[in-house]
C-alpha cells in the first residue's frame, strides 16, 4: 500500500471520529433539552419546580442539588433562599492548601436569578481546579443578585487566566451585603476578593472582603480584579484583608486595593468606601492602594473614598488618571473612634467604629464604639464650591483643606491663612524616634495637582510631621504636587519633620513646601528637618518642574530661605531646590 493511500485512510478515520464526537455532543444536548421540556425537572430534584418563583434550601445536599441544576437552568426571575447556615467541610481552611478536606466544591454555573443568604453563612467551602474559574459562582449575569450572605472559613485555588474570587469568577449583576474571609490562592491572573472579572456592569453595595489573597499572576484586586467594559459601582464597601503578589515580570503586574485594572471603555464609581487592608508585592509598576491600572479613557469617580491601608504602595492610582482621588489617611487615624473623627464616612447609616481596630460595615459589625459627643478632627464648613476665596484659621480647617483637595484642585481659587497654625506640639528633632500625635498627608497628588493660590499672609505652620515609606515614587511636603498656575507665598514652616524612606533612592520627591512644584513659590521660610533616601530633595521644593519651556515665566522660586537640615542617601538635592526638570 502506498504512502498516499495510508495518509488518505488515516484522514478519513480521523474525520469519522470527529463527526461522531460532534454528533454525540449534539445528541447529549438534545437529550438535556428534551428532559427539561418533558419532565420539567431534568434531575428530579424535589424542592425545585421550574414554574415556581421562590425556593428555600437549608442543607448541604440541597446546595449540591442547586449546583447540579445550574447546568440546565439559569434561574432567571427566580429566587433561591438559604434557610440555615450550611457547613460543607469541618476543620480549618488554613490547612487545606496542603491537605484537602473531604469534599471539593463545584461552582454554581451560569446564574441569572437571585441568591438570598438571608443573613446565613456558608462555611468550609473548598474549591480547587486547574485553568478553571473558581468561586461560589462561575458566572453571574446582569439580571442576577447575590445578597445577604457570609462566606467564612473557605479556600479557593486555581491557575492560569481563569479568574477566581469569593462570590463570582465572572461577575455582572448586583452584589449586596456580602462578607468573605476566604483564603484565595491563584497561580495566574484575575483574582478578586468579591469578583474576578466584570464584563458588562456590576454593583457592589455593602460588600466586605476580609480574607487573604496570594497570587503569582498579573492582576489582583481587593474587591474586583478586572473591569473589561461597562461600569462598576461600589457603595459602602470595605477591603480590610491581605493581598500578596510575588509576581515580578517586566513590570506588568496590576494590583489595587479596590480594583486591579480598568479598561479604556470601562468605569468605576466608588463612594463611602474604604481600603484599610495590607498589600505586599514585588513588582510595582501598576500598583495602587485603590486602583492598579486605569487605561487611558477609563472613567473613574471617587466620593468619600478612603485609603488607610498598610502597605508599601502609597499612591491611590498606580497608573492612570481620575477626576477625583481617594483620600489617603494614616492607618493610625482609622483605628477606633479616630476613623469617625478623621473621615467623612457615613457612620450614621453604614459604618461602625471598632475598638482598637479599623471600621466595620455596620450590617456585619458585632461590636462598635459609641460615637455620641465625639468631635470631628477636621472642619470643611468654611468651604463652598461656588466660591473662589477662602480663609482658614486653625488646624482642623487645614486638615479639611487636605480632605477637600481630593475632589477640588482649587484652580483659580485662593486660600488664605488668618492665623498661625500648630499641628503638633513638642520638638521636631525628637520625632525621628517618637511619633507625635498628628501625621500630615500632602495636599495635591500626581494627576490631581493643587492649582490654586495658598497665601500664608505672613503666618506660620508649625509641627508639620510627615512620614512616608514604600516602594513607589511619591511626592511629599505641605503640598505633594502643585500644577501650572499654582502659587504658595508669604508662609513660614517651622519645627517640622519630613521623612521619606523606602525601596530605593529613586522613590521620592521631598520639599518643605512641595515634593514637585509647577508653579511659583514666593517669600517662604523653612527650618524643617528632612530625612530621606529619595531622589530629588530640596529644602523648599524637591523638583521644580517646568514641564514645558513655555511655562518658564509661570514657574519659579523667589525670596526663600531654608534654615533647616537635610540628611540621608539622596540622589539629587539642594538647599532650596533638589532639581529642575524640563527647561
Amino acid at each position: 500500500m502506498n504512502i498516499k493511500k495510508i495518509v488518505s485512510i488515516l484522514a478519513s478515520a480521523i474525520a469519522i471520529i470527529a463527526v461522531s464526537a460532534l454528533a454525540a455532543f449534539g445528541i447529549l444536548n438534545l437529550v438535556k433539552q428534551k428532559n427539561v421540556i418533558e419532565t420539567g425537572n431534568v434531575l428530579g430534584v424535589e424542592w425545585y419546580q421550574p414554574e415556581e418563583k421562590e425556593f428555600t434550601i437549608s442543607t448541604k445536599q440541597e446546595l449540591y442539588e442547586l449546583v447540579a441544576l445550574s447546568n440546565f437552568y439559569s434561574f432567571e426571575g427566580q429566587t433561591i433562599k438559604l434557610g440555615a447556615d450550611i457547613v460543607i467541610n469541618e476543620g480549618n481552611a488554613d490547612d487545606w492548601a496542603e491537605k484537602a478536606p473531604a469534599e471539593r466544591w463545584k461552582p454554581i454555573s451560569d446564574f441569572q436569578g437571585t441568591f438570598d443568604g438571608q443573613g446565613h453563612s456558608l462555611s468550609g467551602v473548598y474549591g480547587k481546579a486547574i485553568n478553571t474559574p473558581m468561586a461560589l459562582f462561575t458566572h453571574t449575569g446582569t439580571s442576577s443578585t447575590i445578597r445577604n450572605l457570609k462566606l467564612v472559613n473557605s479556600l479557593f485555588q486555581t491557575s492560569g487566566s481563569s479568574g477566581t474570587a469569593s462570590f463570582s469568577s465572572n461577575g455582572d449583576g448586583n452584589f449586596v451585603k456580602l462578607y468573605s474571609d476566604a483564603i484565595i490562592r491563584h497561580e495566574g491572573h484575575r483574582v478578586g476578593g468579591i469578583i474576578a472579572t466584570v464584563a458588562s456592569k456590576a454593583t457592589l453595595d455593602e460588600c466586605w472582603f476580609d480574607g487573604d489573597i496570594r497570587m503569582s499572576g498579573e492582576e489582583g484586586g481587593g474587591l474586583v480584579s478586572t473591569i473589561l467594559s461597562g461600569r462598576v459601582t461600589m457603595k459602602h464597601c470595605l477591603f480590610s484583608g491581605k493581598l500578596v503578589s510575588d509576581f515580578a515580570y517586566s513590570g506588568t503586574s496590576r494590583i489595587g486595593g479596590l480594583c486591579a485594572r480598568i479598561d479604556k471603555t470601562a468605569g468605576l464609581v466608588a463612594s463611602d468606601t474604604l481600603v484599610c487592608g495590607k498589600i505586599e508585592l514585588e513588582d510595582v509598576k501598576n500598583a495602587g492602594t485603590i486602583v492598579g491600572l486605569a487605561t487611558a479613557g477609563a472613567q473613574i469617580s471617587f466620593t468619600d473614598t478612603y485609603d488607610g491601608s498598610l502597605c508599601d504602595v502609597t499612591v491611590t492610582i498606580g497608573s492612570g488618571k481620575a477626576k477625583e482621588q481617594a483620600i489617603r489617611m494614616p492607618h493610625k487615624n482609622m483605628i477606633g473612634v479616630k476613623a469617625y473623627q478623621w473621615t467623612t464616612l457615613d457612620f450614621e447609616n453604614y459604618w461602625a467604629a471598632v475598638d482598637k481596630d479599623t471600621p466595620a460595615l455596620k450590617h456585619f459589625a458585632q461590636d462598635s464604639v459609641a460615637l455620641t459627643g465625639v468631635e470631628k478632627e477636621y472642619d470643611i464648613s468654611w468651604y463652598d464650591k461656588t466660591s473662589t476665596n477662602f480663609s482658614i484659621a486653625n488646624e482642623k480647617q487645614l486638615y479639611g483643606l487636605y480632605i477637600l483637595s481630593a475632589s477640588d484642585n482649587f484652580d483659580n481659587k485662593t486660600i488664605k491663612l488668618t492665623s498661625d497654625i500648630v499641628l503638633n506640639s513638642g520638638t521636631a528633632k525628637d520625632w525621628a524616634t517618637t511619633e507625635p500625635e498628628n501625621v500630615w498627608m500632602p495636599i495635591g497628588t500626581l494627576n490631581n495637582e493643587f492649582a490654586g493660590t495658598f497665601d500664608g499672609q505672613g503666618h506660620t505652620i508649625s509641627g508639620l510631621y510627615l512620614k512616608d515609606t514604600g516602594k513607589v515614587t511619591t511626592y511629599n511636603g505641605l503640598f505633594g504636587v502643585t500644577d501650572v498656575g499654582s502659587r504658595v507665598q508669604n508662609l513660614k514652616i517651622t519645627n517640622s519633620y519630613l521623612e521619606r524612606t523606602g525601596h530605593s533612592i529613586n522613590a521620592g520627591f521631598v520639599g518643605s513646601i512641595a515634593g514637585e512644584m509647577r508653579g511659583i513659590v514666593d517669600s517662604v521660610y523653612s527650618n524643617a528637618i528632612i530625612i530621606t533616601d529619595g531622589q530629588q530633595i530640596g529644602g523648599i521644593v524637591g523638583r521644580l518642574n517646568y514641564m514645558d519651556a513655555a511655562f518658564a515665566t509661570e514657574v519659579g522660586v523667589h525670596n526663600t530661605w531654608f534654615d533647616g537640615e537635610i540628611r540621608g542617601a539622596v540622589k539629587y538635592f539642594g538647599g532650596i531646590i533638589g532639581s529642575i526638570g524640563c527647561g
